[in-house]
C-alpha cells in the first residue's frame, strides 16, 4: 500500500494500480487464513455461543440449547496436556475451560472486528484501483489514495498488536 501511495504521487499509473491489486490479494489470502483458522474453532466447538448460533440458524423450534461453553474436551485436554498440564481432575478442568471461554469470547470479538475493517479496506482499495484505472488520480490529485493508506496501514497497526497479544502471549 505504502508503494502504491508513492507511485500515485510520483503519477506511476500501471504502477499504482499493480501495488493497489498486490495488496488487495495479499488481504484476501490473509481473510482466508482467517477462515480456516475459524473454520477449525468451530470443528473443535471453541466458539461461544456455538449451540445456540446453529439452533438459530437451522431454524429449529423448541427450547434454547444450553448457555455453558463446552468446547471439545478431547482437543481442549490435548492442548493443555502439550503445555505440561495432563492428568487434571474434572473440576480443574472445568475451572479452565471457563476461563478459555472467556478468552475465547474476547479473541472473537477482536479478530471478528479486525475482519470487519479489513473487508472494509478491500472494498475502498478496490474503489481507488477502479479510479486508478480510469486516471482519476496521479501526482495532482491522490489526497484519496493517501488517506486509504493511512486507513490501511491502521489496520495493519491493529494487527501487529492483536497477533502477540492472541497467539504468543500465554
Amino acid at each position: 500500500m505504502a508503494l502504491a501511495v508513492r507511485a500515485a504521487q510520483t503519477g506511476r499509473r500501471r504502477s499504482l494500480v499493480a501495488c493497489l491489486v498486490a495488496t488487495i490479494v495479499c488481504a484476501l489470502i490473509f481473510m482466508g487464513v482467517k477462515g480456516v483458522e475459524y473454520k477449525q474453532k468451530w470443528d473443535h466447538r471453541m466458539v461461544p455461543g456455538q449451540d445456540r448460533i446453529a439452533h438459530w440458524v437451522s431454524g429449529e423450534k423448541g427450547p434454547e440449547p444450553r448457555k455453558q461453553f463446552r468446547p471439545d474436551e478431547s482437543y481442549v485436554r490435548a492442548r493443555l496436556a502439550a503445555e505440561g498440564f495432563e492428568n487434571l481432575d474434572q473440576e480443574e478442568y472445568d475451572r479452565r475451560a471457563a476461563r478459555l471461554g472467556t478468552f475465547m469470547g474476547v479473541y472473537f470479538l477482536l479478530t471478528a472486528l479486525h475482519a470487519l475493517h479489513v473487508l472494509a479496506g478491500i472494498a475502498v482499495i478496490f474503489w481507488i484501483s477502479i479510479g486508478s484505472i480510469r486516471g482519476r488520480f496521479g501526482r495532482q490529485y491522490f489526497t484519496p489514495v493517501d488517506l486509504v493508506g493511512l486507513y490501511w496501514h491502521l489496520v495493519d497497526m491493529i494487527w501487529i498488536y492483536l497477533f502477540p497479544l492472541l497467539y504468543l502471549i500465554h
